[in-house]
């Protein structure tokens, strides 16, 4: 069987992953790794961060921890200007860092949590994609993976998730569909920067594996595709045929 990288190499491309070493996020940044990018994985815990890209170091891969504060525009700022100097370019990014310390059911929502909580999980993502693009644009080449979540993609359905996870946020939900606003917006822009979301089911939910899958190919996917004649193009594919298909054209 052939490796990941021998599948899709990503050699010599720099790539960050915020929330890098979560539950989504390690995966994320070890699967970069393989194939062969140097990493650097930014969150607040940038020691944490650090300890974890040290790990992946250990196994022969290319990667670095640093500090980062999607509420703060001067964090923001420094990391895609010491990310660049560094490297000399930036190739990946993906925002998938969720701060849920404010977190909240829409019967206990208030408007401090809200805004505390869209500050990082949508304002910030929106805000370190515009620093990161200072320098994808001049290199005229870049991609931008926005993480949202199957709750960004369909109606959750509640009764799925066990009495453990608690109430459902009303936040969680609403910044997750954001982000596949986000994506379609920036593939809307005619740059020729890709611009993907990728919505994952939640790791939790005690489904067998073949109806986590089928339930993810029955909704509508959102990605983009590099074109032949230059611009990136939006696809929306809808496998069921009881959903239309578009497609938008940049």
């Amino acid at each position: 069987m052939k490796t990941a990288k021998e599948l899709f190499s990503l050699d010599g491309k720099i790539a960050i992953v915020t929330g890098g070493r979560g539950l989504y996020g390690a995966s994320i940044s070890e699967g970069l790794c393989e194939m062969g990018a140097t990493v650097v994985i930014a969150s607040r815990s940038g020691d944490k961060c650090e300890e974890f890209a040290q790990t992946l170091r250990g196994k022969g891969y290319s990667a670095i921890g640093l500090s980062l504060d999607l509420s703060d525009d001067a964090s923001i700022k420094a990391l895609a200007k010491d990310v660049h100097d560094r490297y000399g370019r930036i190739d990946i990014l993906v925002n998938n860092a969720v701060d849920r310390r404010n977190m909240t059911p829409l019967a206990a929502a208030t408007r401090q949590k809200l805004q505390d909580s869209a500050s990082t999980n949508l304002n910030g993502q929106i805000l370190l994609s515009q620093a990161v693009l200072e320098y994808m644009v001049p290199q005229e080449s870049g991609s931008i993976i926005n993480i949202s979540s199957m709750r960004g993609l369909d109606s959750p359905h509640f009764p799925f998730y066990p009495p453990a996870m608690g109430d459902q946020p009303v936040n969680y939900t609403t910044e997750k569909w954001a982000m596949i606003g986000l994506t379609k917006y920036m593939a809307g822009t005619g740059s020729t920067i890709s611009a993907s979301t990728a919505s994952p089911p939640a790791a939790s939910i005690p489904v067998c594996p073949t109806i986590r899958s089928a339930k993810a190919l029955s909704i509508p996917i959102s990605q983009t595709a590099p074109s032949a004649a230059g611009p990136m193009r939006t696809i929306s594919r809808a496998p069921s045929s009881s959903l239309p298909r578009r497609r938008q054209t940049m």
